[in-house]
């Protein structure tokens, strides 16, 4: 027997007093009784201070607790699950009934499980239906120390570990030594690496993460099958293959194939290398990439939807030592990430409806988080014209596509004819009655507007309606709901009867439709709009549109036809077909620049012997624009303002053959745009700032350190991060002082692809931006070193789950039965002196 506590041995002091009451209070027993009575109390208080001390006998656990950890990650062949499973059930019969166990699997951390559905989820995989982002991992240490938690007390503790032994962390060998201090015991059931014919990337390496615009630098891909095969392998860059060749591999010997390349764009250019065999389990795991930092000329993106009529304009770009890439529709990056591998993106005849809504917002990211420089050049598809009202493009540009119309420009009579039927409902109907509103405040105050919304019948939201009653316009166009089936006719023949009233020189209808039509004479509809002097144009919206339909229409009617799936693009349909309707936003006649304020970069060019511009789009400046260029009737040419971190450029005229053909031929046309472009582009990513990176399981150790413009460390900074990724992943990312101009913080990488981490001093505005491509999980990655820590847990023997558990002793608490007993003597005395 033991105690735990000696403190209320205290108490045994009182027995001093207790014996000296005692004996004066039992005087006129008899002696037998007495000492009976004596000894008998006595006995009791010291068993009740016992009992208060908590005793225990020490005795050996015999109930046992398992904890069954089966791998079903992805390198585990799916047949050796379904043996574990049988193991298990088998193990789980031979248990005592005292005893008791769990069931977890491991994957990209534990989930408990039962039997049945263990083996549903087995049924599953074999149907080919996988939580992949689950089976990516096989986080062996951690989900062993987790288990921990489903021991109860009082039993001995074992795990049994079904695996491969494929571990995709580094923690298993301290898991293992913190399970030994617990006296937790550990033995393994080895499982079977998939043993299906694979070929895999095992990494992409250069020589240098770092390097000059025209070095030469060499690349080295190790690639590994378990088969004997031929495979291809591809090096790309920009999604174009640069290099391509074919190598046999022999089973189980990696071979490593080396390139050389001259780098000839400046930041930071991703270099992938991609395999293609004919015997392959897994295509996760086929690429590899590499991100590197190039220093040199500024790199631009010009984006035009004939790059030809650009070539001039980008040979000249290049005499000034700017690296310059063009694109045309749908060139701009998809993700914010690809964006940032430029300085400046030039928007040149681009609309806005060859962007989706996330890539506006990443784009408006790029300028004021980044402090990417953004450009926009006059044509038919810029400024409003290219739908670019109201957007997050227009929020980082210094002039706005609103502008007062000339007086001798023709009014406008403009008819919505809108879906409004139930396949509309929630966010198409939501952005549809935004589009009708931008369109109308695009109009002058000498326009008119009509809406029409249509299901199995017509609904006349707005009559035609003076385009300055703003507030009546809107509060028409918010009565519309969607409901109903789809019948366009009669919208379309109530649209044409509004139109033919008014006297309006020009009348404009635009049809917005989601599905089918009920038949109706549509193409006579629309002769008998252009007859009376209507332009029709059409939006198909979604796959469900009738596009024949409505292109028919649009042509018959001398229009524009728009298709689109993504509802997000609506308002910026309407607000380019109404600035297209309107015939108003662009003026054509010959005029000379203007100067009206000198900036750093102009100072040294003369505008005196500048030839003519043949044309500009007429906007309006922000009241925070800074308007460098006027043209001959006072409308902005050049302005530029600061947001965020970047900068936006307007210049409302073209750089094309379209008006600026006689600026070609001016001498001054070269080091005028590398003047601005160099004042736009985005500045050095690395501001006196270094960072490492180390990469840890799911995340991004960063460590940042911080020098003055003397090499000194900076002290008492504060700093702000944000990561961003690919898919639209963004989060922000805290930074803490570690020591003297040294913080760290950490980003979460989990999936595979780029990341982009931006650094912000809130201060002093330093910017720094680190770059770091996440490879598919080491899940994938079958050729790996032998797990040491593995090999060393020792292996089920016998199937007897009972051998092998350490003799643990288990503190039996006593301490009721002390005091029982105690308070039985007591009570046993007390009656005795009654005697």
């Amino acid at each position: 027997m033991e105690l735990m506590y000696f403190q209320p041995l205290w108490w045994g002091l009182l027995l001093v007093p207790l014996i000296w009451v005692l004996t004066r209070s039992l005087v006129q027993q008899s002696r037998k009784l007495f000492f009976v009575s004596f000894l008998t109390t006595i006995a009791g208080f010291i068993l009740i201070c016992l009992g208060l001390c908590r005793p225990f006998w020490l005795s050996e656990i015999k109930d046992i607790h398992v904890v069954f950890l089966i791998d079903v990650s992805a390198s585990v062949e799916i047949n050796s699950i379904k043996t574990s499973v049988e193991k298990t059930e088998s193990l789980i019969k031979n248990l005592r009934q005292e005893d008791s166990w769990t069931l977890l699997t491991i994957g990209n951390g534990i989930r408990k499980y039962t039997l049945p559905k263990l083996k549903q989820l087995i049924k599953n995989l074999d149907s080919g239906i996988s939580d992949d982002t689950y089976r990516s991992e096989s986080y062996l240490g951690e989900s062993i120390l987790q288990s921990r938690l489903s021991f109860p007390a009082g039993k001995g503790k074992k795990i049994i570990l079904f695996s491969d032994g494929n571990e995709t962390s580094t923690s298993l060998k301290e898991a293992l030594k913190t399970l030994k201090e617990d006296n937790i015991v550990v033995e393994k059931i080895i499982m079977n690496t998939v043993v299906k014919a694979e070929a895999f990337v095992a990494h992409l390496k250069s020589n240098t993460q770092v390097a000059f615009n025209g070095e030469k630098i060499r690349l080295t891909a190790k690639i590994y099958s378990n088969v004997d095969q031929k495979v291809t392998v591809k090096f790309n860059h920009r999604g174009i293959v640069e290099g391509k060749m074919q190598t046999d591999l022999k089973a189980g010997k990696p071979q490593e194939l080396v390139t050389e390349i001259t780098l000839e764009q400046s930041g930071k250019n991703i270099w992938s290398v991609e395999i293609e065999a004919k015997q392959d389990n897994f295509i996760v795991n086929n690429k590899a990439s590499v991100s590197i930092e190039v220093k040199g000329k500024p790199r631009i993106l010009l984006l035009h939807q004939k790059p030809s009529d650009v070539r001039f304009f980008v040979k000249a770009l290049r005499k000034q030592e700017m690296d310059v890439e063009t694109r045309g529709k749908k060139g701009l990056p998809s993700t914010l990430i690809r964006m940032l591998t430029y300085d400046a993106i030039i928007l040149g005849d681009y609309p806005a409806t060859q962007m989706s809504a996330r890539q506006m917002i990443d784009l408006n990211k790029y300028v004021t988080e980044y402090g990417g420089g953004l450009i926009m050049l006059g044509s038919e598809n810029s400024f409003g014209l290219g739908g670019y009202y109201k957007t997050p493009v227009e929020d980082v540009l210094p002039l706005v596509s609103r502008y007062e119309k000339e007086k001798e420009k023709p009014s406008l009579a403009m008819a919505l004819v809108i879906d409004k039927s139930g396949s509309m409902s929630g966010l198409p109907i939501q952005l549809a009655r935004q589009a009708a509103k931008s369109a109308s405040e695009l109009l002058s105050a000498r326009d008119f507007i009509a809406v029409i919304a249509f299901d199995s019948n017509y609904y006349e939201a707005l009559p035609l309606t003076s385009a300055a009653d703003t507030q009546s316009i809107h509060n028409a166009i918010d009565t519309i709901q969607a409901s109903g089936g789809t019948n366009m006719g009669p919208g379309m023949r109530r649209a044409k009867e509004i139109l033919e009233a008014s006297t309006a020189k020009i009348k404009h209808v635009i049809i917005l439709g989601d599905g089918q039509s009920q038949a109706d004479a549509f193409e006579d509809i629309t002769d008998g709009m252009v007859s009376s002097n209507i332009t029709v144009s059409t939006v198909a919206l979604g796959s469900g549109a009738d596009q024949t339909l409505l292109s028919r229409i649009a042509e018959i009617g001398k229009g524009r036809f728009y298709a689109t799936n993504d509802p997000s693009t609506v308002p910026q349909i309407f607000t380019k077909e109404t600035m297209e309707a309107s015939r108003s936003a662009i003026k054509e006649e010959p005029f000379i620049a203007q100067k009206i304020k000198d900036e750093n970069f102009l100072s040294d060019i003369s505008f005196e012997d500048a030839p003519f511009l043949m044309g500009y789009v007429m906007t309006k400046a922000k009241p925070t624009a800074q308007t460098l260029l006027l043209t001959e009737q006072g409308d902005p040419l050049l302005s530029f303002g600061q947001f965020g971190l970047g900068k936006g450029l307007a210049f409302t005229s073209s750089v094309d053959d379209n008006w600026a053909s006689e600026w070609h031929e001016w001498g001054g046309f070269g080091k005028f745009w590398g003047q601005i472009l160099r004042a736009v582009v985005r500045r050095n990513d690395n501001d006196g700032v270094s960072i490492q990176k180390i990469h840890q399981n799911k995340f991004l150790q960063l460590v940042l350190k911080s020098k003055d413009e003397h090499g000194e460390y900076e002290t008492g900074e504060i700093w702000e991060g944000e990561s961003n990724g690919e898919n639209g992943f963004s989060e922000s990312v805290k930074i803490n002082p570690y020591g003297v101009g040294v913080y760290v913080g950490k980003g979460t990488v989990k999936q595979q692809g780029s990341y982009s981490m931006m650094f912000k001093e809130k201060d002093k505005g330093k910017l720094s931006i680190a770059h770091y491509y996440q490879s598919y999980p080491l899940e994938y990655r079958l050729e790996r070193d032998v797990n040491k820590s593995f090999d060393s847990i020792p292996t089920l023997s016998k199937n007897n789950l009972y051998e092998g558990m350490l003799s643990t002793p288990y503190r039996k608490p006593i301490k009721s039965i002390f005091i029982i007993m105690g308070m039985i003597l007591l009570i046993i005395g007390i009656l005795l002196r009654r005697l």
